[in-house]
């Protein structure tokens, strides 16, 4: 998920697109192990 969030902000068009990404890259910053489940298959 880490590699799609960062295209994302390297390759927006506007600033919205390349802000986007932000919130949910502190989420998983500091909320790693609760978020953990949600993101693996």
């Amino acid at each position: 998920i880490t590699d799609l969030l960062d295209t994302m902000e390297q390759t927006s068009l506007c600033a919205l697109g390349g802000g986007v990404p932000l919130p949910i890259k502190n989420a998983l910053e500091h909320f790693d192990a609760e978020l953990k489940d949600y993101f693996t298959a």
